[in-house]
């Protein structure tokens, strides 16, 4: 008979030291790497040392599942709204027949946030979520394909000799049908430069938090930071980006983040860098578009990335994608639930900021 209960580990003791359990047989506390320590208690929206960082389940001394929990903000007009979520969920596969889930997801019900959100789920994580009445937001997803070789290399078996070949047509093939968006790039640049940042400007958070959407997570200069200097797996070749635009006159217009992502295994693909353009904002949308930051940010990638991802709500920025060659795939999930009754237009997607990069998604 299962001895379900939960562990929680407060923020204060997972500064005071690593997590520590007695039985992890299935490699469940072991995904909290000294990488994924440092990564959460650098989080600019702690506000108690006191509170939930860690929730583990267990079955006496087994640990079957975990949570993180960390705080994150959002903007609602003039309003910066304190929100709970979480990210890396997992119960071990025998223990869901029984719903040990349940009683993961359920452990920090009792906190008294006005609103639930949070980002990037699971088919299953969504239908649990719907049943608690949140709103789903369907945020269309856009892929670039930039570099042939894991297509020929994990679909079609070529190696050697022949996967080069193969790969150097494909490549030109890609950069023929490319033509048109670096003759736009080149006009760009020459209205604008960008300049790589180690240090996010005061002004690009600024910038973020204030587009004119009432909802919003709060990117503020904080936050980009925090972002820019961590990430969960700690590999080599998982690295995020940072880029300021600026016009001619030395005024800053904009600008845009990226990440790129190891994967040893990816569907079908092996060993692939994937890239995504996870933030981005303009002065004027007008004269720099959302569109137009996204075409900037496609080529300061690194040689490795196979493919860039993005999102898009706005109709022309989707447009702008398709002449981009940007195909859609699949939606990314969004959430939000209003527990007060005084944010009910927050159920609307066109009120809000939509970004990639919110919650958890820059740093994983």
């Amino acid at each position: 008979m299962p001895d379900l209960k939960i562990k929680k580990i407060s923020y204060a003791e997972l500064r005071e030291k690593p997590i520590e359990v007695k039985d992890d047989r299935y490699d469940i506390a072991a995904y909290f790497t000294e990488s994924v320590r440092q990564t959460f208690l650098a989080c600019p929206c702690i506000q108690d040392d006191s509170e939930c960082a860690v929730i583990l389940l267990m079955d006496g001394d087994i640990v079957i599942g975990r949570d993180i929990c960390f705080m994150t903000r959002l903007k609602i007009g003039d309003e910066i709204v304190p929100v709970h979520t979480g990210c890396s969920q997992m119960v071990c596969e025998e223990y869901r027949k029984i719903g040990a889930g349940v009683l993961l997801f359920t452990a920090n019900s009792n906190i008294e946030d006005k609103v639930n959100f949070g980002a990037s789920y699971t088919p299953i994580r969504v239908k649990m979520l719907k049943k608690q009445k949140r709103v789903i937001f369907d945020i269309p997803q856009y892929t670039k394909i930039v570099n042939t070789r894991p297509v020929f290399e994990s679909l079609f078996g070529l190696k050697g000799v022949m996967l080069k070949v193969a790969t150097r047509g494909g490549n030109f093939l890609l950069a023929l049908i490319d033509i048109p968006n670096k003759i736009k790039t080149n006009k760009l640049l020459k209205k604008y430069s960008i300049k790589k940042e180690t240090i996010v400007p005061e002004w690009a958070g600024k910038m973020a938090t204030n587009d004119g959407h009432k909802y919003m997570e709060y990117h503020d200069t904080q936050w980009l930071q925090w972002n820019l200097d961590y990430n969960i797996n700690g590999h080599p070749e998982d690295i995020q980006s940072f880029y300021s635009v600026w016009d001619k006159k030395g005024n800053p217009n904009g600008f845009f983040m990226t990440k790129e992502r190891f994967e040893e295994e990816a569907g079908k693909y092996r060993k692939i860098v994937r890239g995504s353009i996870v933030e981005w904002a303009t002065a004027d949308n007008e004269k720099l578009s959302e569109a137009d930051l996204n075409l900037l940010a496609i080529s300061t990638f690194s040689p490795k990335v196979s493919n860039i991802t993005s999102v898009a709500v706005d109709k022309q920025t989707q447009k702008a994608f398709k002449k981009m060659y940007f195909r859609y795939n699949y939606d990314f999930k969004m959430s939000f639930k209003d527990k007060t009754g005084e944010y009910s237009d927050g159920a609307d997607i066109s009120n809000w900021r939509i970004r990639f990069g919110c919650s958890n998604s820059i740093i994983y």
